[in-house]
């Protein structure tokens, strides 16, 4: 009996619980108000970057028409499997770096694919890149316009 009231005269309040429910009802009105809050300033600003950033499909023809020129002639005028290994890695970067329209992605991969599929063939050690070139002549036959 004398350990019982010894028990509920030592025993101190707690404010924990209300300090976790406060907590908790201001975690919850803070998501609610930022899941419902629009900023119609922040929709224009996304129009007016997406206006920005449309790809002009004849600026990316013309840098296309470039990068392939520009694959054809250095790798025409390199002798040795390393030198064409870096034109063909120096022309995947630059065909990674620009921004294509949707029209072309499909062509652009396989450009990329085609190109990769050279790169592994010079770095294997059969160095057999027909199937690759062979790849690619169709790809660029399937579209003439990046030959010109």
């Amino acid at each position: 009996m004398y350990l019982k009231s010894n028990m509920y005269i030592n025993k101190k309040r707690s404010y924990f619980p209300m300090v976790i429910l406060f907590l908790s009802l201001g975690l919850v009105l803070f998501m609610v108000y930022s899941l419902t809050y629009t900023n119609t300033n922040s929709k224009k600003i996304k129009e007016s970057l997406e206006v920005a950033e449309a790809i002009n499909i004849n600026e990316y023809r013309v840098e296309m028409q470039n990068i392939i020129a520009s694959y054809e002639s250095e790798y025409q005028n390199t002798d040795d499997d390393l030198s064409k290994l870096i034109v063909v890695e120096k022309i995947i970067g630059k065909l990674l770096a620009i921004r294509v329209p949707d029209g072309y992605k499909e062509m652009h991969l396989e450009l990329v694919v085609n190109l990769n599929t050279i790169k592994q063939a010079l770095r294997s050690t059969k160095r057999d890149i027909t199937i690759g070139q062979e790849k690619l002549s169709r790809t660029l036959a399937r579209f003439p316009w990046l030959s010109e």
